[in-house]
């Protein structure tokens, strides 16, 4: 949903910056969005600042338990939409859901392939 709105307001962004430079007499109008852009910006490192988690350097995985293992799917090993088998970086994390962390119940360990 948020892809759509933020494409969908993105369309816009030619004719906005159109009127904003004019014919290039008045600098008055394209001041005033630099001003309306530099706002936004702002705006959005002071939300960043209050919901911003600590990051950098880590994987998606440690930060937050994958929405696939949050409720019951039909096999662990299995994505929820598509049926094709988990990355590695996904299945590691099963190992979390097994040993009673997170809000899922627990399920069985992944089989390792003997050689």
């Amino acid at each position: 949903m948020f892809f759509a709105v933020a494409q969908f307001f993105g369309s816009f962004g030619p004719w906005v910056y159109g009127k904003l430079i004019g014919n290039g007499t008045d600098h008055t109008a394209l001041f005033i969005g630099y001003l309306l852009g530099a706002g936004v910006m702002l705006l959005g490192a002071v939300i960043e600042a209050i919901l911003g988690v600590d990051a950098e350097g880590r994987s998606l995985e440690d930060i937050a338990l994958p929405l696939a293992l949050q409720g019951d799917s039909p096999s662990p090993h299995l994505g929820a939409l598509t049926g094709a088998p988990r990355p590695p970086a996904a299945r590691s994390v099963l190992d979390l859901r097994s040993s009673g962390s997170g809000s899922a119940a627990a399920a069985p360990r992944p089989v390792e392939k003997e050689n």
